[in-house]
C-alpha cells in the first residue's frame, strides 16, 4: 500500500507520484471522481480517494466541474485583451471563499494598450479585499510561499504564456505526460500539476468562459462578495442581512453603486 496524490488526469488514465517521488499511471473509470490535487491510496493498482480539504469548483452546463483539490491559492489571470468580466473575477473569489481558498488576482499582457487603465480599476474595485499581483517579478515573489497554487482565467486571458515563463518547460512536459505507448494521442483532459522550481506546486487549468459558484445560499453570496468586507465591519441591523431591501442595511446605502449593482447580478444569476 502507497499513498501519493494525483499530478495529471487523462480521462481513463491518472498520473500519480507517490510519497518517495515515483511516478506511475494508473487506470480509473471514466465517472471516478479522481482530479488533479487529490490525496489518494495506492494499492493492487486500485486508487482510493482520501479526504479532500478543499476544491475548486465551478457549475456548468453539463454539470459541476471539479478543477483541482486540496489547494492553498487561485490565480486569477485577467488581462485587457481579451477584456476579463468583472463578473468572471467576482464570481471565482466567492468560490474560492466558500471552500477557504485564497484567491488573487494576476494581471498579464501589460504591453497592450489601455493596460495600466485596467489595472487601476482592478485596484478601486478589489483593494482591500484580494491582492492584485502585476508583473512577472511581483508574481515570483508570490509564488514563493512553498504552496500549492491554481491559475484559472478566461481563454486567452495569457495563462500559456505565463506559465511558459514561470515553468519554461511546462508545454513540453503536459506533451510528455500525455504520450502513452506509441500512440502520443492521449491530452489532459482537465489540470496539471508542476513543481516550482522555488519550491511548492502549480496547477494549471484549461481556460473557462464563465466561473458560476454551486450550491451557495444568499447569505453565502453576501458574506464573500469582495468589497463589502469593510463595510461588514460596522454590521446590518439584521444579523442575516442579503443586502436588499432590508431595513438598516448599510451595505446597501454605503457600496459604490456600481460593485452593489454587480453583486445584485451574481446573486440574481446563482440559483439559490
Amino acid at each position: 500500500m502507497k499513498f501519493g496524490k494525483i499530478k495529471a488526469h487523462f480521462g481513463v488514465e491518472v498520473l500519480v507520484q507517490d510519497r518517495l517521488g515515483a511516478v506511475s499511471r494508473v487506470k480509473i473509470g471514466r465517472k471516478s471522481g479522481h482530479v488533479v490535487g487529490d490525496e489518494v491510496q495506492i494499492m493492487d493498482g486500485r486508487l482510493t480517494r482520501l479526504e479532500r480539504h478543499n476544491e475548486l469548483i465551478r457549475k456548468t452546463q453539463f454539470g459541476d466541474q471539479v478543477l483541482a483539490s486540496n489547494l492553498d491559492y487561485v490565480g486569477i489571470v485577467v488581462s485587457i485583451m481579451p477584456k476579463t468580466p468583472v463578473y468572471f473575477v467576482d464570481q471565482v473569489i466567492i468560490a474560492c471563499r466558500a471552500q477557504q481558498i485564497e484567491p488573487f488576482i494576476i494581471v498579464t499582457k501589460l504591453d497592450l494598450p489601455g493596460s495600466e487603465e485596467f489595472a487601476q480599476s482592478l485596484r478601486q474595485d478589489y483593494s482591500g479585499s484580494v491582492q492584485i499581483v502585476i508583473g512577472l517579478q511581483q508574481l515570483q515573489a508570490f509564488l514563493n510561499q512553498k504552496a500549492r497554487f491554481i491559475f484559472v482565467g478566461v481563454s486567452g486571458a495569457g495563462k500559456s504564456t505565463l506559465m511558459n515563463q514561470l515553468i519554461p518547460d511546462a508545454g513540453q512536459a503536459t506533451g510528455d505526460l500525455s504520450e502513452h505507448g506509441n500512440t502520443g494521442r492521449h491530452t489532459t483532459s482537465g489540470s496539471v500539476l508542476f513543481d516550482l522550481p522555488s519550491g511548492g506546486e502549480l496547477i494549471d487549468s484549461p481556460g473557462v468562459r464563465d466561473f458560476a459558484p454551486v450550491d451557495l445560499s444568499p447569505e453565502q453570496i453576501a458574506h464573500y462578495f469582495p468589497g463589502f468586507e469593510k463595510l461588514a465591519e460596522t454590521p446590518c441591523k439584521f444579523r442575516d442581512c442579503k443586502h436588499l431591501q432590508e431595513p438598516g442595511c448599510l451595505v446597501r446605502e454605503q457600496a459604490d453603486p456600481r460593485r452593489y449593482a454587480q453583486y445584485l447580478s451574481i446573486r440574481a444569476s446563482i440559483q439559490v
